[in-house]
């Protein structure tokens, strides 16, 4: 039997469908402007979802294993929005170039190779707990 010398989908083996995991909500404090000089705490949830799936090609050369790698990393890697909780306490979003995925070219035996690909892409973002009245100008 010949190997591989690309991937493809006549060797990509799905371990695990997308599946969206449950909200994790955690409570976080942070030190902000809460009235006009006046610092203190604001509640808010970090809420982080994510979105796994695995795959596998199987059956390939060296080369093509390596490049199949490469060609990985490029698909996932992702453009993610992280929330920033600015001086007056609103919330604004930061982008931040990441990898989604846990790639690796594993050697099989003899000369076969396999590239495993195990993504995990997050999203992210930050909700105030408690609504606060606006401040009122001086």
């Amino acid at each position: 039997m010949a190997l591989f010398s690309s991937h493809s989908a006549a060797n990509k083996q799905i371990i695990e469908l997308p599946v969206k995991t449950e909200t994790v909500r955690t409570r976080i404090a942070v030190y902000t402007l809460i009235g006009e000089n006046t610092m203190g705490y604001r509640m808010y949830w970090y809420i982080e979802s994510c979105t796994r799936e695995a795959f596998v090609y199987v059956g390939m050369t060296a080369a093509a294993a390596a490049a199949c790698a490469a060609a990985m990393v490029a698909e996932y890697t992702k453009i993610g929005q992280f929330p920033v909780v600015t001086a007056d306490g609103s919330v604004t979003f930061v982008d931040k170039s990441i990898v989604v995925a846990d790639i690796r070219a594993v050697h099989v035996g003899g000369k076969m190779y396999q590239v495993e690909v195990n993504v995990n892409e997050p999203t992210y973002s930050l909700e105030p707990m408690f609504v606060l009245p606006p401040v009122p100008p001086a």
